[in-house]
This record gives C-alpha cells, structure tokens and sequence, in this order.
C-alpha cells in the first residue's frame, strides 16, 4: 500500500509534465506552422497553369485583328510569351493579367470584347503557363506583370497615361501591384478578391483561427485594399452576382475600401467566369469607363 500511495503522485506528476509538454508543442506549432500553411496553399491550390493548346496558339486574328507573338524576360531571367493585338486608331491598350487557371489562349473572349470597344490589347501567360517558362509564385507573377508593362513603354513605345491594366480574378492583384508601383491610365478588375489572405480564410476555414499578426499575409502584393487604399488612376470593379468562387462580397468589400475615383458593376445572374451572359452590362460599362478616362474630372 505504501508503494502504491508513493507512485500515485509521481504519476500525476508526470501526468502535470506531460500536458503542459503537449501546449507548449501545440502553442509552438501554431505559431511556427501558420505561415509556411499558408505558403503551402498558395504553392498547391493557388496557380492551375495549361500547357498551349497547338489549335488555338495557331490562330493568327480576333475579330479581324492581327495576333502577334511577343516575347520578353522575367525579372529571373526566364523567357515569358505573350500576345499583342493592335488595333487601328485606338488611343488605348489593355494589358491582361489573366486568372490562375489555364494560359492566354483561354481569353480569347475577353480579347474580342476588348477589340470591340476600340482598343489595343496586350495579354501575356505568367511564368510556367502556355509558352513562358518558369514556375509561378506570387512574387514571381506580380513580377512578370512589371516585366508586360516595361515590354510596352520600352518596346512598343506606349506612352503610360493610355495603358489600361485589367485584372482577371487572381490577376486582379497583378493589376493592382503594376498601378501602386508604375504610371498607368487606369485600372479594370473582373471578379477579383479584396486580398488573397481573405480569399483563403474563406476557402480554409483552420486558417480563420490564426489572427494577422503570425504574418499569415505572406505576400502583401496580394492585398488589393491596401494597393488601392491610397491615390490611384480611375478604378471599374466588375464581379458577377452568382460568383460562387469569389463571392460578389469580396467585390463590395474591395470598391468600399478603395479610394476615389471608383464605380462597382454587378453583372445579374453571373458566375465567376461566365461574364458573356450578361454583356447587355459588361461592354457599355467598359466602354464608359475608357471613354471616361480622358475627361477632365479625372486628371
């Protein structure tokens, strides 16, 4: 009995060591693990690049419009492809930075809307999408935007105030860093997120238990409200009703934060990809807003 009475103690003990063992391993953990998470999801889930489709890369028009096959480097070095189509007399150019999944030739849609409405356009596939070469990062895709827009003011000689940015969901924030960090005339979003941090708690509900400060926002050139917090040129944000995988919120939450000038478009009965069903309020939001662009209210 009296060696029974003397392990009970030592057993709880051990038992008191143990746990607080285990907290100090669990409180470790969160804080150590919650950053390299959130890497690991933007590195697996973040970018679903397609190698070229040989049909659609054999094209040689949109709507009329001759395509020419552009190359230029990364900031890495790496050979990246794009597409430049100029249309004739148009005062503007749109460069696309595309969404996270496929390559340019899966815009080719989108490249005839913009023809439509009379202006040159510029796309281009990230590193490791289509033709350009690479692996895609967030840093790495933001800096392949910088490299498209020094392709136009320093090879085709585009002047800055006419180059328009459009971002295409992920590429929203390409956009948005290109317009915080050079000259732009303005900036287009369709079906972008308010920051890639927000988008991913919703997406990964554990990641909502870890609060800012553990440096969850690893990329801060994946926050659009803070890139469009402060002056910027003219902003159109264009999200669809129905978007399931970025929700209209995102959007509403983007245009409340963002500084003038700025105007929200709500495509009806829209998804994330499907704008052409409701083009009756894409195109003449589009064309408003360029047409816009070079009145005096907005210089």
């Amino acid at each position: 009995m009296q060696n029974r009475k003397s392990f009970v103690p030592l057993l709880s003990k051990a038992g008191r060591s143990f746990c607080i063992s285990i907290i100090i391993a669990t409180v470790v953990s969160y804080i150590i693990l919650s950053p390299p998470l959130m890497s690991l999801y933007a590195t697996s889930m973040l970018f679903h690049p397609m190698p070229p489709d040989e049909e659609l890369y054999q094209i040689d028009n949109i709507i009329g419009v001759k395509k020419q096959d552009i190359y230029f480097k990364s900031a890495a070095g790496n050979k990246l492809h794009g597409w430049f189509f100029e249309k004739p007399n148009s005062k503007k150019i749109i460069l696309i930075a595309h969404g996270n999944g496929g390559n340019l030739a899966y815009r080719i849609d989108i490249i005839a809307c913009l023809l439509k409405i009379n202006c040159s356009v510029m796309i281009f596939d990230y590193q490791g999408y289509g033709l350009s070469a690479g692996i895609p990062s967030p840093t790495g895709i933001c800096q392949d935007g910088d490299a498209a827009y020094n392709y136009l003011v320093n090879t085709k000689k585009i002047k800055p105030q006419n180059i328009i940015v459009y971002g295409e969901s992920l590429g929203g924030a390409v956009a948005c860093h290109i317009a915080n960090t050079k000259p732009v005339g303005g900036i287009i979003l369709q079906s972008t997120f308010s920051s890639l941090l927000s988008i991913a708690r919703q997406k990964l509900s554990f990641l909502q238990i870890y609060p800012d400060w553990l440096g969850l926002d690893f990329e801060p050139r994946m926050n659009n409200v803070s890139a469009l917090s402060h002056n910027h040129p003219p902003l159109l944000i264009i999200h669809g009703d129905k978007d399931r995988m970025i929700p209209i919120s995102e959007a509403k939450m983007l245009f409340d934060k963002a500084s003038p000038p700025k105007n929200l478009v709500v495509l009806v009965n829209t998804g994330h990809t499907g704008i052409f069903s409701d083009l009756a309020h894409f195109m003449p939001a589009i064309t408003t807003f360029i047409d816009g662009l070079d009145s005096p209210a907005n210089h």
